[in-house]
């Protein structure tokens, strides 16, 4: 019996022991997510998912990507865990340009093992897309015509509107009647940036017209040319300034219309090309947005606009020399070209200027538009919609694009404005109360003549003779 027992005693024991005994806790999570910070459009790059877990079976990874980002295996990957960890591995390609910042959604599931209870862990990372480099070519020359042995500037400008660097090689070669100084020159323009290179052109004979050819060749692919023409004479007769197109391209050139542009290439201190895409969906039409410069925005009404081309907005400090000066002191100048079926095309402009820039107030900053063929300007209707800050936005409506100014009246030009104002309205006052005392003493001078109602002329004759008859009859 005690032998029963004992061993009823110790087998209790023994199961109290192994209920007492603590499990391992089942684990997942994310140990890492390993990817560039930054890649070029077009390249493709992996992304790594560093994966623990314990007492864990059927662990699968899944990515959740923006649009501009596209990665394989698409959908859900399963991981396999070696001694608790595992990778997962995606091979990914860079669309679109953006910053993707924390934009892509990593997720982890699996399946514990003593029960199926399903565990999961997240993360969130990101990547930024440069746009690839992409290189426009101007040029302008600064005489259209010289004598020989005199010269005249060539100025070649290269800009990249791409977000990545650029190598590029330049060659001139002039007409049989020029030489240059420099044949060939190299340089570097990084993204976003405008890189130009002078040159002097020298006439060596009386040849007529000479053409000058341009080529710039990128390290990105890019050959670009261009041409300026200048004539050679014996005895003068030098011309005025000229500028040549500017041109994109791949593998072959493309010229760009820019034939009708005004400001010269060297005064040109920013530039910046957009596509014409909506870069805000939610609201009506088309609204261009830029990232530089003075120009923020251009919102067309128009939905059509979308995808026929790009905008390019180039400015200066000042205006040519050779355009009549606006109506006010100049802030910026800003030419606008956009493709040839939308030069007239209704739009918004908004642009921004620095506070400490403005002398008077906001309300007398306005955007000007310039009218080539006439040589004159228009102030446009222009509207504050933002200040107190460290810039001033101002929107205006504009019938086309051409060349543009936002301006400043000046402070005698508004006393002056405000004292003439002041002087008509008191002159128009005095004339008013004038005409008032008038008015009064012609409606007196009325109830004067008709005081005694019905008192004229032939009754004072009629009551004299019957005063008269009385006088008579009395004596």
């Amino acid at each position: 019996m005690r032998k029963r027992i004992f061993a009823a005693v110790l087998a209790a024991v023994v199961l109290l022991s192994v209920a007492a005994t603590p499990v391992a806790a089942a684990e997942l999570s994310i140990d890492e997510v390993s990817l560039p910070s930054s890649v070029t459009q077009g390249d493709e790059f992996d992304l790594e998912v560093g994966i623990s877990g314990s007492d864990v079976e059927n662990v699968e990874a899944t990515l959740s990507l923006p649009d501009g980002l596209s990665c394989t295996p698409t959908g859900t990957q399963d991981v396999t865990l070696t001694n608790g960890d595992g990778t997962a591995t995606f091979s990914c390609t860079a669309d679109a340009p953006g910053e993707y910042d924390s934009d892509i959604s990593v997720t982890v599931t699996a399946d514990r093992t003593s029960d199926g209870q399903t565990l999961d862990d997240q993360t969130q990372s990101g990547i930024d897309v440069l746009s690839p480099a992409s290189l426009t070519l101007s040029t302008s020359v600064d005489q259209n015509s010289v004598e020989e042995d005199s010269s005249s500037g060539l100025t070649v400008v290269v800009h990249n509107t791409g977000d990545v660097s650029a190598d590029y090689d330049v060659s001139v070669s002039p007409g049989g009647g020029l030489s240059v100084d420099t044949s060939s020159a190299s340089g570097s323009v990084d993204g976003g940036s405008i890189d130009s290179t002078e040159y002097t052109l020298t006439g060596e004979n009386s040849d007529g017209d000479q053409t000058v050819d341009i080529t710039v060749t990128g390290d990105n692919g890019q050959t670009l040319n261009e041409s300026e023409t200048i004539e050679v004479t014996s005895d003068g007769g030098g011309g005025g300034s000229g500028s040549g197109s500017g041109s994109s391209g791949d593998d072959v050139s493309t010229t760009m219309p820019t034939s009708d542009r005004l400001l010269p290439a060297d005064a040109i201190r920013n530039q910046e090309t957009r596509d014409l895409v909506d870069a805000d969906p939610d609201r009506a039409g088309v609204q261009v947005q830029f990232e530089e410069g003075s120009v923020r925005e251009l919102s067309f009404a128009n939905d059509d606009v979308a995808g026929t081309g790009s905008v390019e907005v180039q400015e200066a400090d000042t205006v040519p020399t050779d355009v009549n000066p606006p109506n006010g002191r100049v802030r910026t100048t800003v030419e606008i070209t956009v493709p040839e079926d939308l030069r007239d095309e209704p739009a918004t402009i908004r642009v921004s200027v620095d506070a400490d820039e403005i002398e008077t107030s906001p309300e007398q900053v306005v955007i000007e538009r310039y009218d080539a063929g006439a040589d004159t300007w228009t102030e446009l209707e222009t509207t504050p919609v933002e200040t107190g800050g460290d810039v001033v936005e101002l929107e205006a409506e504009t019938p086309g694009f051409s060349l543009f100014a936002v301006t400043e009246a000046d402070d005698e030009t508004t006393a002056t404005q405000t004292a003439a104002e002041t002087t008509m309205t008191d002159t128009a006052t005095s004339e008013d109360d004038t005409a008032a005392t008038a008015d009064s003493g012609q409606t007196s001078a009325s109830t004067t003549e008709t005081g005694t109602p019905g008192f004229g002329l032939g009754v004072a004759i009629v009551a004299v003779l019957g005063a008269a008859l009385v006088a008579v009859r009395r004596k």
